[in-house]
């Protein structure tokens, strides 16, 4: 462990992704060796388009966290991409369900006037 690390107290070991809601853990060993997890919730911040602009933003408001000297920003910034992968095809499921909805109403429509007909 370097002097950087002996100050800063965590050394990082992984992360891990949770998709709902969207977030960020860092597993770290603290300066009692043990193993815990530091939760990024991206909330808002996910709904941003640019990928790099967030990671940005991470890396600044978590400094003790995502400290550059330890934590690779490419690394981040690729999980910080999947979530936005994972919200676009959420979007896009939704989109869908929406479209088929509204064409099963025509149907519906069809099948209320047949009925009334007869």
């Amino acid at each position: 462990m370097n002097q950087k690390q002996k100050k800063n107290q965590i050394i990082p070991l992984s992360f891990v992704l949770k998709y709902e809601p969207p977030t960020i853990g860092l597993v770290y060993k603290d300066k009692q060796n043990k193993k815990k997890v530091y939760n990024i919730l991206l909330q808002d911040l996910i709904y941003l388009e640019d990928e790099v602009d967030i990671t940005e933003m991470l890396f600044a408001e978590h400094p003790k966290f995502l400290d550059p000297a330890f934590v690779e920003p490419k690394q981040v910034l690729q999980l910080v991409q999947k979530l936005i992968d994972w919200r676009n095809a959420q979007f896009e499921q939704q989109e869908a369900f929406i479209e088929d909805s509204s064409s099963d109403s025509g149907v519906m429509e069809e099948m209320e006037n047949i009925i009334d007909d007869a």
